[in-house]
């Protein structure tokens, strides 16, 4: 089925090649006429024949031009009629030449003006060769019917040497002729069936492709230009570029290209079809001395969608991760916050039931109250910039410091509870960073809750923060008591959805997250293969200060 849909379309392509040359044959085959009427006395000796034969040609002419528009105007439809209706005027027109110039040869026998008939003959044949040359069978009886006559009145009315003479250069003529349509007919039909190949190919394209001469008009258009706009791609060819979105710029666009020095240029257009907004990204480029373009545009519509939809899905991984961080670290959150609530109010008990006297005692108890409030305040301070959306916050130097406290501050509780140490060696408030606080919040205690998580259960467990100054800059390094990372999972942990814990105690973005927004800051996050111990680096090189340590805190 596919074989017969591809022929037909292959002769349908040779039917209007033979079309439009037949649209400039015909007038061309009239003159002829007129010459052979006006520049011989044939008209003068046959008035009467001549002016029905004049007569009859023109009405030929009339009708075949018909046809051709016709046809062509409402091609395919009934494809079958139209194409006999053509074919019976070329024969026809044909087999009228050819006993014209037979009666010619009879009547006038070999003067020059049945040679001049006879020479327009060979003419009018050499020029149909090229002209029919999609269809080999025109082709054939076309030369046939304007040869066959003439060559038998040379034989049977002219005879003797001069008539055998002329009828052998006929009839080689003829051959020769009949040889030249059989080549060009061949190379037509390669030619075509290249084309089509190539057309099927620019048509398999995923995007728009068109050619565009300078003066902005279309060239020639793939199928998928075609089917966007629901136009066949004669509708393009002669248009100019716009005239099916008077809104598009991509007329300006080309038209710069063809007024600069440069071979190509690239944009993005948004163009409305049918009422729907859809993405192209246009990529044109000059060829053929500047004088044509080939614009290709790549539908980008559901990439940005998917795209979109990617991100949000990212950022609601993102924000369920942090929530269940906060899942986890929530109950030792509820003793981190009951401790200097319970101060408080004992202090407050106390300050009522006139335990604290004197002034000296009173500010005593303030200082208390003073105290609690402030590692309160600093707790939901903390709790606020974690769960806050990014968007809520500006990119700005901060004390890593700061960022390092803050992640202790959440989880020191439930590192308590397991008895797990932590040893760090304090920095001063030198070192900044250019960053989103809660971000690079959500990595260190993403880090550190993923330690916990590996060592709670473990003998002597402990987890160490170290910052040391490196060259490129400096190295944050989160190590643990755990043996490391299992060789045949080393290459999937930052892997999305990827965890080695169980499913209902993790959402597996957490490292892959970590690693994105590490990078983001331009930095790089990395597990240390080279450590008995399990060990995550994360090194800055966009930093301010050197480091100098402060203090030790001590195990917690």
């Amino acid at each position: 089925m596919q074989t017969n849909e591809y022929e037909s379309k292959l002769n349908s392509l040779a039917d209007l090649a033979v079309l439009d040359r037949s649209l400039v044959t015909i007038p061309m085959y009239f003159l002829l006429l007129l010459a052979v009427v006006f520049a011989t006395p044939i008209s003068h000796r046959f008035p009467q024949g001549m002016f029905y034969f004049g007569a009859f040609s023109l009405l030929l002419c009339i009708s075949r031009f018909w046809i051709v528009r016709a046809w062509k105007k409402n091609y395919p439809n009934k494809e079958t009629v139209w194409r006999k209706l053509f074919l019976s005027t070329y024969y026809i027109t044909s087999l009228s030449w050819g006993i014209f110039c037979c009666l010619t040869v009879v009547y006038l026998e070999l003067g020059w003006t049945s040679f001049f008939v006879l020479l327009i003959t060979i003419g009018i044949c050499a020029a149909s060769v090229p002209t029919l040359s999609p269809k080999f069978s025109l082709s054939k009886w076309h030369l046939i019917l304007m040869f066959l006559p003439s060559l038998l009145a040379t034989v049977f009315y002219v005879g003797g040497l001069k008539g055998y003479a002329l009828a052998a250069f006929f009839l080689g003529f003829f051959l020769l002729l009949l040889m030249q349509s059989k080549v060009q007919n061949v190379e037509y039909w390669t030619a075509i069936k290249e084309h089509t190949r190539l057309q099927a190919m620019i048509d398999a394209l995923p995007g728009t492709l068109s050619w565009v001469s300078s003066d902005l008009k279309y060239l020639g258009v793939n199928q998928h230009l075609t089917n966007l706009w629901h136009f066949k791609p004669e509708t393009f060819i002669g248009n100019k570029i716009g005239f099916s979105d008077k809104k598009s710029s991509l007329k300006d666009f080309v038209k710069d290209l063809f007024d600069s020095d440069q071979e190509q240029k690239s944009k993005e257009f948004s163009v409305d079809v049918e009422g729907e907004k859809r993405t192209y990204y246009m990529v044109a480029n000059k060829y053929n001395q500047n004088t044509e373009a080939v614009i290709l545009g790549m539908d980008f519509t559901e990439y940005q969608k998917t795209l979109e939809e990617l991100t949000f899905r990212k950022e609601q991984s993102r924000r369920v991760a942090k929530l269940a961080s906060l899942g986890e670290i929530s109950g030792d959150l509820a003793g981190e916050i009951r401790a200097p609530a319970l101060q408080m109010k004992e202090t407050i008990e106390a300050l009522r039931g006139g335990l604290f006297e004197g002034r000296a005692n009173a500010l005593e108890a303030a200082d208390k109250l003073y105290a609690e409030a402030a590692k309160l305040n600093k707790l939901s301070k903390v709790l606020e910039l974690f769960s806050s959306h990014d968007k809520e916050q500006t990119k700005q130097k901060t004390p890593l410091a700061d960022i390092i406290d803050a992640a202790l501050s959440l989880c020191s509780e439930r590192f308590k509870t397991k008895n797990v140490n932590i040893n760090y060696e304090k920095i001063s408030n030198d070192i900044q960073i250019n960053c989103y606080f809660n971000q690079i919040l959500e990595v260190i205690l993403n880090l550190l809750n993923n330690a916990f998580d590996a060592i709670k259960n473990s003998y002597d467990p402990w987890v160490k923060i170290e910052i040391k100054q490196m060259e490129f800059g400096i190295e944050i390094a989160i190590t643990d008591s755990g043996n490391g990372i299992p060789e045949e999972v080393k290459n999937k942990i930052f892997q999305p959805f990827f965890s080695t814990k169980e499913l209902d105690n993790s959402t597996g973005v957490g490292l892959s997250n970590s690693r994105e927004i590490i990078e983001k800051h331009g930095g790089i996050l990395a597990l240390d293969s080279t450590s008995k111990n399990t060990r995550f680096t994360i090194s800055f090189s966009n930093i301010e200060g050197k480091i100098e340590f402060s203090e030790i805190d001590g195990a917690a």
